[in-house]
């Protein structure tokens, strides 16, 4: 761009024309070069001078947005359309648009109360809707106004357009499958003077390209959400810099090659969720850095290049629940150390590279949801959880993941769970899937009675279970955090596991599953149920104790004879290792 100013200015400088920036002091090209302006050029004379002026602007900006940082540069002046006096002139009601011809009837109107739509739907004739000019009066909709499927390539029309009631979309016309989209439509130029949104503003899924938003530099509010979803060819936020309140959710998600959220930079107020997905090009969220609160969910998933959350340095407060996901490259959730409330759950899962939460360390409450910490491959402990006290849903450790299915794999480094020494209560079901861990001694300090189920699986370097002295009682699918096929005592799949002495204060569990009221299967190393020794009710469900080589079958018998309200025969005991009791249990 630097370069392309420079061409242009030698060039005007070189036809004579009077410009200041060449020096010209207005008297009809006089030369200003390097001879003071004594030179008195005519039609034939050839300068001959040579132009030692060097530029020592520092401005390095160029069209090539790397997405590394944001810079406040508003960019080029909007266009404030035409300066023609309109007189008021208002069409009552809801007006629709579906052809060039149809807008001529909407020439010189300067108010329309109701809403605008202009379209395409299938079988509309010629000519199809190409420019907006008949509508160059149009000040205020009172309602929505709806740009969907049109041959458009920009909204220059509407300049003198400031205030939109309702919502504002643009994006494909209902049509077959996948809509009609607005093939031609690569800016939003025309719009360059509205400030304002009623309702929602909604942008994407039918603009293939649309290359940037400058045309809404204007727009200082939205009182509903904004959607920016969907646009393959956006490059650039950087229209939506006077942007500084969205009453509802804010949702940027699916724009293959945006690689910042620059335009959001003056944003301070999100009222409702705010959502950053699938943009595979986003390398950081630094446009946000003004952001101190989200009124509702913050999600942050699928961003396969974003390496950290620097950008919500700010953020103190969430209320709702906090999803980090599927973000193969993030590293640290440094960025949120200054965020000391999250309202609702709290789920970290499939960021393949993320080794710690040290940035979360600042969340010194409790979690009203569930707390999941599942699929990062690299996560070598939970330190940064030390300041949560209490979960008032499940708590997930690994990779049993009914409702975040798409992480369904554990945590492969996880050693231990130290930095939940904290935590005193869990109200849901607690679950220990798939991980490296060799103890759980970090849950010492929980206390589990009558909340949930207890599922200990595929932990392959676990030995023993000492952290858990505080489960008393388990309960099955009888309550709402275990599924119908949950066992409320599953202890499946742990082949270093030698005992589960850190059960001695378990004295009931209620409700079986689909897989019995207890599951002791394929732990190749448990040598004994001595663990157990307080249980003395497991109603309502089957015993399942079988392919523990090493855990003599009399163990499983006496755990039968210790149980005061179990159905005689109840029970399957397999491929335990054999001895002379094999054959009294009842």
């Amino acid at each position: 761009m630097r370069l392309m100013t420079l061409v242009v200015w030698l060039a005007l400088c070189g036809a004579g024309i009077g410009l200041a920036a060449c020096g010209d002091d207005g008297s009809g090209g006089g030369d200003a070069g390097t001879d003071g302006g004594t030179d008195t050029d005519s039609d034939t004379d050839t300068d001959t001078d040579t132009d030692t002026d060097t530029d020592t602007d520092t401005d390095t900006d160029t069209d090539v947005d790397t997405g590394d940082d944001c810079d406040t540069d508003t960019g080029v002046e909007p266009d404030a359309g035409t300066e023609e006096d309109c007189p008021e002139l208002v069409m009552t009601g809801d007006v629709a648009i579906h052809n060039q011809d149809d807008l001529g009837a909407l020439e010189g109107y300067t108010e329309i109360t109701g809403n605008l739509v202009i379209t395409y739907s299938a079988g509309d004739s010629e000519p199809f809707i190409v420019d907006l000019s008949a509508l160059h009066c149009l000040q205020s909709v009172g309602v929505d106004l709806q740009i969907l499927g049109t041959d458009l390539s920009d909204l220059a029309g509407l300049g003198k357009l400031v205030s939109v009631g309702g919502g504002l979309t643009v994006t494909a016309a209902p049509s077959g499958m996948y809509g009609h989209p607005n093939s031609y439509l690569t800016s939003l130029d025309g719009l360059s003077s509205l400030t304002s949104v009623g309702g929602d503003l909604y942008i994407g899924s039918g603009n293939p390209v649309l290359a940037d938003l400058d045309g809404l530099r204007e727009l200082t509010e939205i009182d509903g959400g904004l959607s920016i979803v969907g646009n393959p060819a956006l490059t650039s936020l950087g229209g939506l810099v006077g942007l500084t309140s969205v009453g509802g959710a804010l949702s940027i998600a699916d724009n293959t090659v945006l690689p910042n959220l620059c335009g959001l930079v003056n944003l301070i107020d999100i009222g409702g969720d705010l959502s950053i997905g699938g943009n595979a090009a986003l390398k950081n969220v630094e446009g946000l850095s003004n952001v101190t609160s989200v009124g509702g969910d913050l999600n942050i998933g699928d961003n396969w290049v974003l390496a950290n959350l620097d950008g919500l340095s700010g953020l103190t407060s969430v209320g709702g629940s906090l999803t980090i996901g599927g973000n193969l490259d993030l590293v640290n959730l440094d960025g949120l150390s200054n965020l000391t409330s999250v309202g609702g759950s709290l789920a970290i899962g499939g960021n393949l590279l993320l080794t710690d939460l040290d940035g979360l360390g600042g969340i010194t409450s409790s979690v009203v949801g569930d707390l999941v910490i599942s699929g990062n491959a690299n996560l070598t402990n939970v330190d940064g959880l030390s300041g949560i006290t209490s979960v008032s849903g499940n708590l997930i450790i690994g990779g049993d993941t009914f409702g975040y299915e798409e992480w369904a794999e554990g945590n492969a480094a996880l050693t231990n769970v130290d930095g939940l020494t904290g935590l005193a209560s869990v109200g849901g079901k607690l679950v220990i899937s798939d991980n490296a861990l060799t103890n759980v001694d970090g849950l010492g300090n929980l206390a589990l009675s009558e909340t949930g189920c207890l599922i200990i699986r595929d932990n392959t370097a676990l030995t023993d279970l000492d952290g858990l002295n505080g489960v008393t009682t388990l309960h099955g699918y009888t309550l709402s955090s275990c599924e119908w096929e949950d066992a409320p005592l599953t202890i499946n799949g742990n082949s270093a596991l030698t005992n589960v002495d850190g059960l001695i204060n378990l004295l009931s569990l209620i409700g079986g599953g689909m897989f019995g009221i207890l599951s002791i299967v394929d732990n190749s190393a448990l040598a004994n149920l001595d663990g157990l020794g307080s249980l003395t009710s497991a109603a309502d469900g089957a015993l399942y104790i079988y392919d523990n080589p090493d855990l003599p079958q009399c163990e499983a018998c006496d755990l039968v004879d210790q149980l005061t309200d179990h159905e005689p025969g109840w029970f399957d005991f397999h491929n335990n290792q054999a001895d002379t009791c094999t054959d009294t249990c009842t």
